[in-house]
């Protein structure tokens, strides 16, 4: 039996096309998963610079209450120093952290609670340092202020350990994605 040329054509033409189907349906994919991937590491990336600067946010706020510290007990000024460099760089730190998690809406409410801990605390810091200044170490001392900043100190790592943690998850995740897709 003889097959028709133009059957044997059509077959010849078919069995061209499939290679170059294969192809395309490969480069598709390789899109699609480098696109995926590419998302990732930008999120692993900002992750990162979330947990940076909420250590960045954390070391300042000590460096606040270090400088209160030597201010209150020696009297000097110059123990300041890392106080007003926590006054003068922590709204920085803030509008970074906003900046950053724009688009994490998990993040937002606790975002705000620092927000409001941290101004307390900026509060806090600058009553005292004023009690010592205007009536004396004592006076400072007995203030319903002077144990207040503890706690608030303390809830400000809890904030910023709770979003941390939640950043690395998310590290840890999107790392695994990345290595599960390559």
């Amino acid at each position: 039996m003889k097959i028709p040329v133009s059957r044997l054509r059509r077959l010849g033409s078919i069995l061209l096309l499939l290679p170059l189907f294969f192809v395309i349906g490969v480069a598709a994919y390789s899109w699609r998963v480098n696109r995926q991937l590419a998302r990732d590491y930008q999120e692993v990336t900002r992750s990162y610079a979330i947990t940076g600067a909420l250590d960045s946010l954390m070391s300042r706020t000590t460096d606040g209450e270090t400088g209160e510290r030597g201010f209150l007990i020696t009297g000097n000024d110059v123990y300041l120093e890392p106080y007003v460099l926590f006054t003068s760089t922590i709204e920085s730190l803030l509008a970074t952290l906003v900046t950053l998690t724009v688009g994490e809406p998990a993040q937002q409410p606790q975002l705000t609670q620092l927000r409001s801990l941290v101004d307390a605390r900026r509060q806090e810091l600058r009553s005292i340092i004023k009690l010592q200044r205007d009536s004396g170490l004592d006076a400072a001392r007995e203030s319903g202020a002077f144990g207040l900043g503890k706690n608030i100190h303390d809830q400000i790592r809890a904030v910023v350990n709770s979003m941390s943690a939640r950043e690395w998850d998310l590290i840890r995740r999107r790392n695994a994605d990345v290595a599960a897709a390559t």
